[in-house]
């Protein structure tokens, strides 16, 4: 069965991270994982971003995706919580901080955009 590590961040994005995106995927080489998700908070890498890091990181058949970790608030400014965006969307789902059905309504507007190419 393949591993694969499905919420990551690096330094690029996410200030909570140490490490940076060319070491994570060393590291995930070096452990044995087929595949790593880097998950930043409220970006999603480009195309062109993963591409680049594949070439530079040399991650031969180490699989790099993307995905954006979305914190939503309520109307009022409380967390309601952190979601996982991780379908092919073209760049970041716009919710950041905004209410969980807004985030929704925004991933499946998306979502049908994505899917009418």
């Amino acid at each position: 069965m393949p591993a694969f590590e499905l919420h990551c961040h690096t330094t690029r994005y996410s200030e909570c991270s140490v490490m940076s995106p060319s070491a994570l995927v060393r590291q995930a080489r070096k452990i044995g994982l087929d595949g790593v998700c880097i998950t930043e908070h409220d970006v999603a890498w480009s195309d062109d971003e993963l591409a680049e890091l594949r070439r530079e990181a040399d991650v031969g058949p180490l699989t790099v995706l993307s995905a954006q970790e979305a914190r939503t608030h309520t109307d009022s400014g409380e967390l309601e919580g952190d979601f996982l965006v991780d379908f092919p969307v073209e760049g970041p789902v716009d919710a950041a901080h905004a209410p969980v059905a807004e985030l929704l309504d925004n991933l499946v507007a998306a979502g049908e955009e994505t899917a009418g190419r």
